[in-house]
């Protein structure tokens, strides 16, 4: 049986001992493994610093570690895909997909003429 999944977290900053809690799309970002969060949010501070510098208050674990731990228990074709190299690779054959289109597209145009009479 699989738990609920939370609305809201709570973590804490490990400088200053601070709790802060996270909700709706900032928890969402900052839980998933593969989002590109590099820091977070002090609530006592009133600052960003990485994540390697907070703790989940119900768990005790490095926010920096969960989300290391998650990434990894992904499957390797969801890491690919969900990291900046796949995104980069989804980019660059979508990039070159529309180019290839472009050049038929236009090499069609050219063999059977313009149809402004060109």
């Amino acid at each position: 049986m699989s738990k609920a999944i939370p609305e809201s977290r709570n973590y804490t900053h490990t400088r200053c001992r601070t709790v802060t809690a996270v909700s709706e799309n900032d928890f969402t970002a900052l839980s998933d493994p593969f989002s590109v969060v590099p820091a977070t949010y002090c609530v006592g501070c009133e600052t960003h610093f990485p994540l390697d510098q907070f703790t989940w208050d119900d768990t005790g674990e490095r926010i920096s570690d969960a989300r290391e731990r998650h990434a990894a228990r992904a499957p390797a074709w969801a890491r690919l895909a969900c990291g900046r190299p796949g995104c980069l690779g989804v980019m660059f054959l979508g990039l070159g997909v529309g180019l290839l289109a472009g050049f038929g597209v236009g090499q069609l145009a050219l063999q059977r003429g313009f149809p402004d009479g060109r």
